[in-house]
């Protein structure tokens, strides 16, 4: 699972939620963060990079069981 900070290429002032409690909440359920944008898709390809490793890891590790 993943979990998204959309619309990084705002002003920070505008940012509604801070960081902090995003990597909190994304530590507490075992989530990648990342912060990404729609408008420009910064961060996007990235995140679904991090995403693909994590399902391969995790295929690999159920295998070996």
């Amino acid at each position: 699972m993943a979990l998204a900070g959309n619309k990084c290429d705002l002003d920070p002032a505008q940012i509604k939620i801070p960081l902090e409690t995003a990597s909190t909440l994304a530590k507490e359920h075992n989530m990648i963060l990342a912060e990404t944008s729609a408008k420009t898709g910064k961060g996007v390809q990235e995140l679904f990079k991090k995403i693909a490793e994590k399902i391969v890891i995790s295929k690999m590790l159920s295998e070996n069981n």
